[in-house]
């Protein structure tokens, strides 16, 4: 039934486009961010498939692995017409060959002679689409249409997010238990990583972040060799994998006693993520659960270091729809994006920044799974101040 749902989604997607057929490729897919995530949506292949098609009709699915991908394709995929694509030229592929076999099973499965097709420009590379149409087929992009479609989660996926949750809250209680004087950033991240692989990740969205310190503008290009002093603030953000769907979150405690402004900054990112989650649930706006955030830091020495509130999460870590903002940014996000509500089944990392020089960076996130009253919080971790 979840299956046949997922399908139901996006058949509505070429339904209301008017399209016939939705192309989906895997192009030189040589990590598991790299291929085409709709691919895994439906059909379950995930593991390293470099090369694939998959066609979707209002009627049909099939997909086409190489030809010595197919045993595994066969075991691990849920659709019933799972085959091997005619082998490249040379090792691998180029686009328009992947054209050409694409549109020669659009063309077996649509059976008709002017064909409307719908595909991800997110993932489809250019010499794929320029070929598809130089062979006679109308293209339609539908990225936007087909992330809507599978907004809220199905009981398959968020089992598989609240397993990389469990993930990311060891990473983070490995690296309060592992802080020592004198340990680097990327000794922490490596113990964090380590932790979270051995119970089950297979991978990461985004590297493993971990920085300290009081230049909190280089986060960004953490972990380094910088070694953890007393005094510290140390912030980590991890996204471990599991069954292809992640987790999302973030900690930062100070090491040894903090000082005032850190208690300060903290205590105020603490009490702005509270703050939008007391109104996260069924039917609230975008605008509603930011503004909640941003009205406990307005006025404070570190309105213009805030961003708040987050973003919502599935076989990726950042979705649609995303609410992360300065507040000068909030100011500018127009009320069509603002206005969108929260249904039941939707993830969202619920996240708040700050970034103040000469303190370091203060970042709380936690994976909330939206209900019609109380969210379902999938994440364990405790937030410690200090350590």
């Amino acid at each position: 039934m979840i299956v046949e749902q997922r399908h139901a989604n996006f058949r509505h997607v070429l339904a209301a486009r008017g399209l016939d057929a939705l192309v989906l490729t895997n192009f030189w897919a040589e990590s598991p961010q790299g291929g085409d995530y709709d691919i895994v949506y439906l059909s379950n292949l995930q593991r390293r498939y470099i090369f694939s098609i998959l066609v979707l009709t209002l009627d049909d699915i099939c997909v086409w692995v190489e030809s010595d991908d197919l045993p595994r394709a066969r075991e691990e995929t849920w659709l019933k017409t799972t085959e091997a694509l005619e082998p490249g030229e040379q090792w691998g592929y180029t686009g328009p060959e992947m054209a050409r076999m694409a549109a020669a099973r659009i063309r077996d499965m649509v059976k008709k002679a002017d064909i409307r097709v719908g595909y991800d420009g997110r993932y489809l590379p250019g010499s794929i689409a320029l070929s598809l149409r130089d062979l006679g087929l109308a293209l339609k992009e539908v990225s936007f249409d087909l992330e809507q479609s599978k907004i809220v989660k199905d009981e398959l996926e968020l089992q598989m997010m609240r397993r990389a949750s469990e993930l990311a809250d060891r990473g983070c209680i490995k690296v309060a238990e592992s802080v020592r004087e004198g340990i680097s950033e990327r000794e922490l991240a490596a113990l964090a990583e380590a932790e979270m692989r051995a119970h089950g990740a297979e991978c990461f969205w985004w590297k493993t972040l971990l920085a300290s310190g009081p230049d909190a503008d280089r986060w960004f290009d953490t972990p380094s060799d910088r070694t953890v002093k007393r005094g510290d603030v140390v912030l980590m953000d991890f996204t471990p994998v599991y069954q292809g769907y992640g987790g999302d979150i973030a900690r930062a405690f100070v090491f040894g006693q903090p000082t005032k402004e850190q208690q300060e900054v903290w205590d105020l990112c603490k009490a702005a993520l509270d703050a939008a989650c007391a109104v996260l649930r069924e039917g609230v706006s975008l605008r509603e659960l930011m503004q909640a955030g941003a009205r406990v830091v307005e006025g404070s020495p570190y309105e213009k270091c805030y961003i708040g509130t987050g973003h919502t999460i599935g076989l990726y870590s950042h979705v649609y729809p995303i609410f992360l903002a300065s507040i000068e940014r909030m100011k500018t996000i127009p009320s069509s994006v603002l206005d969108i509500r929260m249904k039941p089944g939707m993830v969202a990392a619920m996240e708040i920044i700050f970034t103040v020089p000469g303190v370091g960076g203060i970042r709380l996130e936690d994976a909330y799974i939206v209900g019609a009253e109380q969210p379902e919080n999938m994440n364990r971790a405790p937030m410690l101040m200090y350590v």
